[in-house]
């Protein structure tokens, strides 16, 4: 690869091509209009099932979404070799 793939595209080749996306246009705006890789989708309720994309994205439609789930807090590490040792830096994301 050697270049971008839009978001939800599925390619395969070389080089690579764009077969299809696995979801319609106004669900890949949606998707991406959420931001749901920023919640811990793990409090959303179990049976609505992650193969469930119209029902998880009703979640994310409810006015006050980002009240009733918590935001995933990431950190970053960063390694360097200054001199003779390396040296491990924590930021938050």
């Amino acid at each position: 690869m050697t270049k971008d793939v839009p978001p939800y595209a599925i390619v395969a080749g070389n080089p690579a091509k764009i077969l299809k996306y696995r979801f319609e246009p106004e669900v890949i705006t949606a998707l991406l209009a959420s931001k749901w890789w920023t919640y811990d989708l793990a409090e959303i309720e179990p049976s609505i099932g992650y193969d469930k994309v119209a029902s998880i994205l009703k979640v994310f439609d409810h006015p006050n979404h980002s009240q009733s789930l918590n935001k995933i807090h990431v950190k970053a590490y960063q390694l360097t070799f200054d001199a003779s040792r390396y040296l491990l830096q924590v930021k938050n994301v």
